[in-house]
């Protein structure tokens, strides 16, 4: 067996089984790397296109997995055993294998050689029973040409190594020596005979003669006389028959006219015209390209039918096939080149309508991208000439009527993208987010109309939602509290909302309000509860600014009107005097004695009652807490109605109370002993920050400190006296005493025991 790989009829690489057998895979392929070297000259062929290799006892052909495949008979194959008379295509390329085995020293097989076109060069044996010769790839001997019958002539191999040639019915006919046979007629082949097949010449080659020498001289002898004479003839046939590059001009002009099976004939005859050989570059590019603009101009044939019809799927399909940016595919005149131009163009306007299509069929598309696909309609109708060619008129009607579809797309699209954008305002108007979007799902089309549909529902149940919470807010500004566990309030599944971020954002905004306005409305009611309490049940009054406010009631105060009951018992459940149910006795000493460090501190309330003053200290300050909460951006929507009204009671309460403490804070450097501590510990107290608060330049808190320091060490020198004084001294002392001290202080109760115990 003889395995040869061939181009264009020359032999490139051979293995003979009987020289060595291949061990290894034998690559073939364009690359450097493969054993069998494919020409450069042709494209089709893969860097790695097939191999070779041996499997059992057997060669076998194995594609890998090239961009364009591996032929056998025409049927492209992905691995097949090689066996003798078998024929691949690799590309161009053309892989034979022969039996030689046959072949013995008695007699050789007799073969016919390729003289002229692709296959020039190519040796075929001629083995029992039979060769057929065809241009169809099931035929021994294969000659791709358009002027060779599929199946064009057959030659007999006879048990005596005879061949005979017949036609078999070809349509341009087999001669021998220049003779026509008939189709019902053999012709035995002798050595040398010439067989034309259509145009191509082929020369038999019987493997039974032998040349000797004598024979070879005789041979010799005969053919010098021969060239002698026949070198005469030849020089009138030379001046008689055209040049290649004559053939080759023709068929450049045919081309022209898009005469392309002219033209191909033309390049045929050139094969075997004079000069051949030094044009063949030039021939071979030739029929190259003859092929491309034949190809080209085919499909834009076909393309501008469908065009013309309205088949824009096929159109697209056509010229997508088509070599539009290559201008070497279009150049067999002027008009092809112009005709690019329009191909380009109507692959443009196809590729635009397939796009704006697409979008508009896209559930996900979105405004951003109808955009695009509208300007770029546009522009494509602009930029085409008026004059537009017959054919693209459908292409242009087909495009002006997809720009109207996405304009009207589009206004749907920005009136449902409008709608839902309005979900984001703190308080979104769902009325009218949901009338727009009934609208858009009633009137629009496609997917503008699935999406407005599908997200409809849902934003209905979040303004029912919405409406609920609004029923909650009305309930917490009615301060009707206890209601708001049986207020209506339902969301859609989170599932139901995830079709836009939007909607399901809207739906967590809810949850969060409902969450949020819950938590005020408790807040709110155990602030309010606590000022009840603090303000004696009804906040309808506040007891201890009405104290203040009283001057008889504050005379006694800053006279310290406690004094003159009897010592109070810290079990007492009454208040002794004016100054105790106000100040109390213990708590004020206390507060005072706790500055400078400590102004804010909360008084310990181990006795029976808290003061009035701290009571209304205590309410100023959840009003103050009250009155933030609610002011908090988040909650501001809450106050009104009867809430509101609340609110400005209790601000009030805080005006009246800010009054106060003003007038006690610039009243104090005024008065004298502890009436100085008196007025400004009641400021102290009412002021929203203590901190804040100065006499002249001194802080309150260290003024009050400094002060009450001095009394106390005024207080320690009497005391110290009265321990040593005669009684009668010691009564004047304890009165004085009485009179500077605070009735808090452990120094004046020894004084008030005593005072108490007198008779």
């Amino acid at each position: 067996m003889l395995i040869r790989l061939e181009y264009e009829g020359r032999t490139l690489y051979e293995l003979s089984p009987a020289a060595g057998e291949p061990t290894e895979e034998i690559v073939i392929g364009r690359g450097k790397d493969c054993a069998w070297r494919a020409s450069a000259k042709d494209p089709v062929v893969s860097s790695r296109h097939a191999a070779i290799a041996r499997q059992g006892k057997a060669l076998w052909l194995r594609d890998l997995d090239s961009k364009n495949g591996t032929f056998w008979r025409g049927k492209k194959i992905e691995k097949r055993r090689l066996r003798p008379g078998d024929q691949f295509g690799i590309g161009s390329h053309i892989l034979w294998v022969e039996d030689v085995a046959a072949k013995t020293p008695g007699r050789a097989a007799s073969e016919l050689r390729v003289l002229t076109g692709k296959s020039r060069g190519h040796r075929q044996p001629l083995l029992p029973p039979a060769v057929t010769i065809g241009s169809d790839p099931v035929c021994g001997l294969v000659l791709l040409d358009a002027l060779v019958s599929k199946r064009h002539a057959e030659i007999g191999v006879k048990e005596d190594g005879s061949c005979w040639i017949r036609d078999l019915g070809s349509k341009n006919g087999t001669k021998v020596n220049g003779l026509p046979m008939r189709e019902d007629k053999e012709r035995l082949l002798k050595d040398g005979d010439r067989v034309s097949i259509a145009h191509l010449e082929l020369q038999f080659h019987d493997g039974a003669t032998r040349r000797t020498g004598s024979q070879a001289w005789l041979r010799l002898g005969i053919g010098a006389v021969t060239l002698a004479a026949a070198l005469g003839l030849y020089g009138v046939w030379l001046a008689m028959k055209p040049s290649a590059a004559a053939y080759a001009s023709r068929a450049r002009d045919l081309a022209a006219i898009e005469n392309f099976e002219a033209a191909r004939q033309a390049l045929d005859s050139a094969e075997g015209a004079r000069g051949s050989a030094a044009q063949s570059a030039r021939l071979q590019d030739s029929r190259r390209r003859i092929a491309v603009w034949e190809n080209t101009a085919r499909q834009w044939r076909d393309a501008r039918g469908a065009l013309e019809r309205g088949q824009w799927v096929e159109s697209a399909r056509l010229l997508g096939t088509l070599q539009a940016e290559r201008l070497e595919a279009w150049d067999w005149n002027e008009r092809g080149v112009a005709e690019r131009t329009v191909a380009r163009q109507a692959q443009a306007m196809l590729d635009a309508r397939l796009r704006a299509v697409g979008s508009l069929r896209r559930d996900d598309a979105d405004a951003a991208t109808l955009q695009e696909d509208q300007a770029r309609l546009r522009a494509m109708l602009a930029s085409t000439p008026a004059e537009r060619p017959a054919f693209l008129q459908p292409l242009a009607a087909e495009l002006e009527n997809t720009a109207t579809s996405v304009e009207r797309a589009l206004r749907d699209m920005l009136a449902l993208d409008e709608a839902l954008d309005k979900l984001t305002d703190p308080f979104p108007p769902y009325p009218e987010i949901v009338a727009a979007l009934e609208t858009v799902a009633r009137e629009a089309d496609g997917a503008v109309k699935r999406r407005a549909v599908q997200v409809l529902e849902p934003v209905r149940g979040l303004a029912r939602a919405f409406a609920g919470l609004n029923d909650m807010a009305d309930l917490t500004r009615a301060m009707a509290f206890d209601k708001l566990e049986d207020a209506p309030f339902s969301l859609p599944s989170p599932e139901a909302v995830a079709a836009d971020i939007r909607v399901s954002n809207a739906r967590g905004a809810l949850e969060r309000i409902d969450d949020r306005l819950r938590t005020a409305a408790m807040q709110t009611a155990h602030l309010l509860k606590t000022l009840r309490d603090l303000m004696g049940g009804d906040t309808a009054v506040m007891p201890g600014l009405d104290m203040l406010e009283q001057d008889e009631t504050m005379r006694k105060v800053f006279a310290c009107d406690s004094l003159s009951f009897e010592i109070p018992r810290r079990t007492r459940t009454r208040p002794s005097g004016e100054y105790d149910r106000l100040l109390g006795v213990e708590e004020f000493y206390m507060r005072l004695r706790l500055l400078p460090d400590k102004p804010d501190a909360a008084i310990a309330m181990s006795w029976p009652f808290p003061s009035m003053l701290t009571r209304t200290g205590d309410a100023l300050r959840r009003i103050r807490e009250l009155d933030t909460f609610l002011n908090e951006p988040a909650n501001r929507w809450l106050l009104g109605g009867r809430l509101a009204e609340e609110m400005g009671r209790l601000n009030g309460y805080r005006a009246r109370a800010d009054s106060i403490a003003a007038a006690m804070l610039a009243d104090a450097p005024r008065r004298v002993g502890r009436e100085r501590l008196i007025a400004g510990g009641i400021a102290l107290t009412l002021a929203p920050d203590p901190t804040a608060l100065t006499v002249g330049e001194t802080p309150l808190v260290r003024w009050l400190s400094d002060e009450l320091k001095q009394i106390r060490e005024n207080l320690n020198k009497l005391n110290t006296e009265y321990r040593a004084a005669a009684p009668t001294r010691q009564i004047e002392l304890r009165g004085e005493m009485l009179r500077t001290g605070l009735p808090g202080d452990p120094a004046i109760r020894s004084m008030w025991v005593m005072q108490t115990a007198a008779p």
